[in-house]
């Protein structure tokens, strides 16, 4: 479990510095660039803090993006940061961008650096739109379940552990070899020599929401 949580905290730390970097870098080919050279040799003694600022951007953006894989829970804001929720957000969210850019910026130079940032992160989430609509298309054609069937919980499992070890008991009880291939929630095991994805099935009956372990083979 720690180990996965040093993954993850790896990724977002290493992800999120790529990004502050390259948002760093784009400002300054663009101070470079731009015309007003006063205002970019007074930005020269702040490009450390700068940087700094960027990266600490970069990993925050992060750490919301995959909050639904550190906890199992998506949560408000990572929902609306991935997939078509993210491209419709970057319509609703850019005009009032805009109006801020235009309100905090006093210099043209800042306002404009201001749009980059933006065009960076939607740029990003643009891309993440198409890839994973790509791999869903991939795994749609690629996937098709020969077998599924459900396993009742007494509980909800809250956690990915008590996922997995909800797995754990059912194989244990019905005498079945189990390998976890992927210990997350949803799972990748091989059951039988077999292999599964288990995910958290739910629905409501007369007595109140039932949970179970779904494994599609």
């Amino acid at each position: 479990m720690k180990k996965r949580l040093s993954e993850k905290a790896e990724r977002i730390l290493v992800q999120g510095s790529v990004l502050g970097c390259v948002m760093f870098l784009v400002t300054v080919v663009y101070l470079g660039l731009q015309k007003d050279k006063a205002f970019a040799l007074q930005m020269l003694p702040f490009l450390l803090p700068v940087l700094l600022g960027y990266v600490a951007f970069g990993m925050v953006f992060f750490f919301f993006y995959y909050r639904k894989e550190r906890t199992g829970e998506s949560g408000t804001l990572s929902s609306f940061m991935k997939g078509a929720s993210g491209i419709y957000w970057i319509g609703n969210l850019f005009p009032l961008f805009l109006a801020a850019a235009a309100l905090l910026g006093k210099k043209e130079p800042v306002r404009i650096i201001l749009l980059l940032d933006a065009l960076l992160v939607a740029g990003f989430l643009i891309w993440d739109y198409l890839y994973m609509n790509r791999c869903a298309g991939e795994f749609n054609r690629r996937f098709r379940p020969r077998q599924v069937f459900l396993a009742d919980l007494e509980e909800c499992p809250q956690s990915v552990e008590a996922f997995c070890i909800e797995i754990e008991r059912y194989c244990l009880k019905n005498h079945r070899s189990l390998e976890f291939v992927k210990r997350d929630k949803p799972a990748e095991i091989c059951m039988d020599g077999e292999h599964y994805f288990v995910e958290l099935d739910s629905y409501y009956s007369q007595f109140g929401p039932m949970y179970s372990l779904k494994f599609i083979h």
